[in-house]
């Protein structure tokens, strides 16, 4: 049990500090999109919006290779489970700011986070 739940939880922290990185990042390229953002009011700047789902697959796709390094003999098994606990987390972050943002970054946000942490996972386990 303990060689499933450390990889889980270290994937996930990876995803984590790497989205926070990444949009300290964005912030700093674009601050009136995250003043907007953190005021409250409408995010709708399509090239910040783009660069946080490319950059949401990136973390999506290293978190799934980190798990399924840890995990190795379950790497199937950790990634999914690491998966889904973004995807719940991502859900409960997405309704919070559902006003905010437009539907065509919603959607893909979400979908893209259990098959991108699959195949990072998936490539590694070829290795």
């Amino acid at each position: 049990m303990f060689r499933l739940i450390v990889p889980v939880l270290l994937g996930y922290g990876v995803w984590t500090a790497l989205w926070l990185l990444g949009n300290f990042g964005l912030g700093s390229l674009y601050p009136e999109a995250q003043e907007a953002f953190e005021s409250g009011k409408e995010l709708a700047e399509p090239l910040y919006l783009a660069g946080a789902l490319a950059w949401s697959t990136i973390c999506s796709f290293v978190a799934g290779r980190v798990t399924a390094r840890m995990a190795s003999k379950s790497a199937k098994l950790a990634v999914l489970l690491m998966a889904s606990l973004l995807l719940v987390t991502g859900i409960m972050v997405q309704v919070s700011v559902w006003e905010q943002m437009p539907l065509w970054y919603h959607i893909p946000f979400l979908l893209l986070l259990i098959p991108i942490c699959a195949l990072g996972g998936r490539r590694q386990e070829s290795n």
